[in-house]
């Protein structure tokens, strides 16, 4: 049987390390030197979004000695109502984060990332990152707070199952994602029959 009781454990006693973001801004048409950077609004459903990517130019001083996130990483909006999480995969790996984003780097051999990724994007997750948070009009959250709030981690088993589930539950997710995209065309396209002018 699988010891499912939970352990406090300071967020800080999970990580190995941590990549801060970047300052960047918008490209003007004669900047040769844009990259591909992950914002805010890249982050959904605790995934990052690399197809929503956009270019900026880095202005940080020394840009190039910013490290680039890691598969695994899990990736943080430190401002903003909604601090969202996301893990990195693949396609995520060898980006860089703006500066309104934190990325931890995890000991794996005590926390499994999408395990970490889905407590801090639930209701009880986003209370206690709300609750070290600072300022009224836009919410946000530094380094030290962050890395130490408590969260609950259960024992490595019961972390394999719940990833398992999400796993599950995701691609069931994708399932209905691909279905509504092929109603959408067939409606779309059925209307378009329906106004079609015959000679």
């Amino acid at each position: 049987m699988i010891e499912k009781k939970a352990i406090q454990n300071e967020l800080r006693h999970l990580i190995t390390d941590v990549v801060r973001g970047v300052a960047v801004r918008t490209p003007k048409i004669s900047d040769a030197d844009t990259v591909e950077v992950i914002n805010i609004k890249d982050i959904n459903d605790g995934r990052i979004d690399t197809a929503s990517l956009e270019k900026r130019v880095v202005t940080s001083a020394k840009s190039s000695n910013y490290e680039a996130i890691r598969e695994g990483d899990i990736v943080i909006a430190t401002r903003g109502p909604q601090f969202r999480v996301g893990v990195a995969d693949k396609q995520a790996e060898g980006h860089l984060i703006t500066s309104n984003l934190i990325a931890l780097r995890l000991d794996q051999q005590k926390v499994l990332p999408g395990v970490l990724a889905a407590y801090l994007n639930s209701p009880d997750g986003q209370h206690n990152l709300t609750a070290i948070s600072k300022g009224v009009t836009v919410p946000s959250i530094g380094q030290k707070e962050l890395l130490g709030i408590t969260v609950p981690l259960p024992p490595m088993e019961a972390q394999q199952h719940i990833k398992d589930y999400l796993q599950s539950t995701e691609d069931y997710l994708t399932t209905l994602r691909a279905e509504e995209e092929t109603v959408k065309k067939i409606r779309d396209y059925a209307i378009f029959r329906s106004f079609e002018v015959k000679v």
